[in-house]
């Protein structure tokens, strides 16, 4: 019995021994990869920031923009005419004012022809004879006056055609047979009055108003969407970008029709277009509704061509294709959301579409550069979004939206001194993610509620953030209107441009320059930097390489964050 206890306390033992040297060499094995491919990426070539301002990247002369407003407004003009002449020459309406037309001509006539003498009017075929032509005069000449319900003398008529009235017509005595004639012709007058006074009137009013409606759904077209984008602009991108855009509210301010967003629900952006658009006139965005990227019909109408194609140092051609996975007003959400607007699916889908679109109008060869912003650690369906897009190529460059906007705190935080002490007035989430960060470069970290409590931390740093750009605003407005902070050591975090305009005006009534760090603008930024590097010929591949020797730092910060703890607090 002992014996056997001791064999098997032996076999046991040598089981996890083997086990931990499995293990142990795993390990190894995981971190000498890790390093290999650290020093790899330090051995790669860096690229050089080469960040043009935003008028010089769209070059056009105040000629050629004068140019282009001038081929904007008669194309413009050219679609509302051919939707007026569409709209006009329905069947149904113009065969109803035909027929009402064709009524009060033939009313007319009648009428005529009860207003001419019996002889004469017996005589009609004779060379000599004039029925026919006094018939038709009269009934043309009463055609337009019958709308108002009025009539044209006969004896006039005559007169006009050179005719002698008292030879052709009829002269009215005082008989029942005369007075049942005028009964006659007075009610031939009343139907060609009431014809002409209503149908017609109302048939007309029927088709100017579809004319003039013309006008109104090409507005209605415009701002939901739907009006194919006016051409005449050379170099053009297309970028998806959900419900709502951060970064593309910074791009049309820049760029203008440069830059042509496709959103799910326009209607929610409707201020925006509305002002991008001048009032419904431009066409400045495309919808596509949400579950329908995968269609061709929802790109058929964008009609892309050469011109919408980026051009590079040697000539190549480019179809550039951005996406924005981000969401709105999360610029500085540094947890990773498992809620998103545009999916990884739809953007495929949208990038797959719009370069089959491309190639059916453009011949080959051009290529392509798909741009992705989002968040690395993303899940979408149960897999991160990095790696989903490594293992299936479905975009050529991958831009970290969370790394760019921690890069950006972290180069305000290199101007004060290690130990320096920073007072974050953000919630706890976000606390966590920000005292984590700033640690590593050996600062301290307080939060707004702890500030309160001590003494002289009004000329401390402070770092506002809350969970909306107003929210942000407000929170800086009240830390310096109760004297807690010194508005030259404030550092405001922006999701979205619009704050801007509110701090330089908080700025210019505290007579201090104020910092800020705008997520949607660094967004918008380095979507332009990564076609600037295009276009100076580096491939995707090395823009990526970039990109992730750039980022590695901060993204490994960003994952090794500790979980919020119980005591932090607002």
């Amino acid at each position: 019995m002992l014996e056997s206890r001791r064999r098997i306390w032996t076999w046991s033992r040598r089981i996890v021994r083997n086990t931990m040297e499995n293990l142990r060499e795993k390990m190894f094995v995981d971190e000498k990869k890790e390093n290999v491919v650290e020093k790899k990426l330090e051995r790669t070539e860096r690229l050089q920031d080469m960040l043009w301002k935003p008028a010089l990247e769209f070059q056009s002369s105040a000629i050629e923009r004068e140019k282009r407003s001038l081929s904007h407004t008669l194309q413009v003009a050219e679609r509302l005419t051919i939707g007026t002449v569409v709209s006009v020459l329905q069947p149904a309406p113009l065969i109803v004012l035909g027929s009402c037309c064709s009524i009060v001509l033939a009313i007319g006539g009648i009428e005529g022809a009860y207003l001419l003498k019996p002889e004469y009017y017996a005589q009609m075929g004779l060379p000599d004879n004039y029925s026919m032509t006094f018939i038709v005069e009269y009934a043309y000449e009463n055609f337009a006056s019958s709308c108002i319900w009025d009539t044209r003398p006969p004896n006039l008529v005559a007169r006009a055609l050179d005719l002698n009235p008292d030879e052709i017509l009829h002269v009215f005595t005082d008989t029942p047979e005369d007075a049942q004639l005028m009964l006659t012709i007075l009610g031939l007058r009343t139907k060609r009055a009431l014809v002409a006074g209503f149908m017609l009137v109302a048939q007309w009013l029927s088709i100017m108003s579809s004319a003039m409606k013309v006008s109104r759904v090409y507005k209605e077209n415009v701002l939901t969407g739907k009006e194919p984008p006016l051409h005449g602009i050379q170099e053009r991108i297309l970028r998806l970008t959900g419900t709502a855009s951060d970064a593309s509210e910074v791009s049309m301010a820049r760029y203008g029709a440069h830059i042509l967003p496709v959103f799910k629900d326009p209607e929610k952006m409707g201020y925006l277009i509305d002002v991008w658009s001048m009032r419904g006139k431009v066409p400045v965005v495309w919808h596509v509704p949400s579950g329908k990227y995968g269609f061709r019909h929802s790109w058929t109408g964008l009609r892309i061509d050469r011109r919408y194609m980026l051009r590079t140092t040697t000539g190549k051609l480019i179809l550039t294709m951005e996406a924005d996975l981000t969401l709105s007003e999360e610029g500085f959400h540094l947890m990773t959301n498992l809620q998103h607007d545009l999916s990884i699916e739809e953007a495929s889908q949208g990038f797959r579409l719009i370069e089959r679109a491309a190639s059916a109008r453009i011949e080959r060869p051009f290529r392509t550069l798909r741009v992705m912003l989002g968040d690395t650690d993303q899940v979408d369906n149960q897999v991160k979004l990095r790696t989903r897009l490594d293992a299936k190529q479905e975009c050529d460059v991958f831009i970290d939206a969370k790394a760019i906007v921690m890069l950006a705190i972290l180069k305000w935080a290199s101007r004060f001194p290690e130990s320096t002490t920073i007072v974050i007035d953000s919630t706890p989430e976000h606390y966590a993610y920000f005292s984590h960060l700033l640690a590593s470069k050996g600062l301290k970290t307080i939060t707004q509620q702890e500030a309160a409590i001590t003494k002289d931390t009004d000329k401390w740093p402070h770092l506002v953030y809350l969970s909306t750009t107003a929210a942000t605003i407000n929170a800086l407005q009240t830390l310096l209107q109760s004297g807690q902070a010194d508005p030259s050591k404030c550092c405001v975090l922006l999701n979205n441009a619009y704050g801007l305009e509110h701090l330089r005006e908080i700025s210019s009534y505290e007579d201090e320059r104020i910092g800020s760090i705008c997520a949607a603008e660094l967004h918008d930024d380095y979507y332009r930097q990564v076609r600037i590097w295009t276009r100076m010929g580096y491939s995707a591949k090395s823009i990526q390489t970039e990109l992730d020797v750039r980022f590695a730092e901060v993204l490994k910060l960003k994952s090794s964050t500790p979980p919020l703890k119980q005591s932090i607090t607002t």
